[in-house]
């Protein structure tokens, strides 16, 4: 035992990885996105999945067919550190309704910055 883990009683399936990853990547490329999944959660919901590139992280919504840029460049960091950060959101080709008046349009884009505050010391 290593860890906490019995090596021996862990299988990974990395076939499966490897599907679920390409299958990712296959649906990101249907929204004109060409980037390599690094992870994913496809798969475990019906509704949308996550995706990590190497410089990335994308929201699938199946249920709206949209995809949205989370960019989080400087969050860690910040978060590591103990200060304030934000991220943004950049929703591709997203249609005037609820949050229209929030953040900024760049064409069909839709630009939200998030400011995430740390009130209680939780990123310390």
């Amino acid at each position: 035992m290593r860890n906490g883990l019995e090596w021996s009683k862990l299988h990974i399936n990395l076939p499966l990885i490897r599907s679920v990853s390409i299958k990712a990547q296959q649906e990101l490329a249907s929204y004109g996105i060409q980037e390599t999944v690094k992870s994913t959660t496809f798969g475990s919901n019906s509704s949308g999945f996550l995706v990590r590139t190497a410089s990335d992280v994308f929201a699938v919504d199946r249920k709206n067919h949209q995809v949205a840029k989370i960019e989080i460049a400087n969050l860690l960091s910040s978060m590591k550190a103990g200060k304030s950060s934000g991220l943004s959101v950049l929703i591709f080709n997203d249609t005037h309704d609820k949050d229209n008046n929030y953040g900024e349009w760049r064409g069909q884009n839709h630009f939200i910055p998030i400011l995430l505050l740390d009130k209680y010391g939780c990123f310390e």
